[in-house]
């Protein structure tokens, strides 16, 4: 479980809504900052594609493709991902929300 700085800041910047995607709404809190768990941020996300009509490879191909599209020539991620969690959030966000993390804060992937 990811209790970095960077990935409680992470998880504090994200929108009111996003707490509606959690099936279980109790969890870890840290400083006051629900922290989500990799199953969770994956649960997510199996219901949203399960929806649509996708099985759990296409689950795990869209993370390995999301994740290869943040590196960039030197194999380095271009995004701040270092560890999981981090990376399950932000696909989350994207898929979700169409935002990316800056490392700052989420903005709109068209705008």
């Amino acid at each position: 479980m990811d209790t970095s700085k960077e990935y409680v800041k992470m998880c504090k910047e994200l929108p009111d809504n996003f707490i509606n995607l959690a099936k279980d709404r109790t969890g870890l809190y840290l400083g006051g900052v629900r922290i989500y768990e990799q199953d969770r941020l994956q649960e997510m996300l199996i219901d949203h594609r399960m929806v649509i009509g996708s099985d759990i490879f296409t689950l795990v191909y869209g993370i390995y493709s999301f994740a290869e599209d943040n590196r960039n020539l030197n194999n380095k991620p271009v995004l701040p991902f270092h560890s999981m969690e981090q990376l399950w959030l932000a696909f989350v966000m994207k898929e979700k929300f169409n935002k990316i993390w800056n490392g700052k804060d989420w903005k709109g992937l068209n705008g």
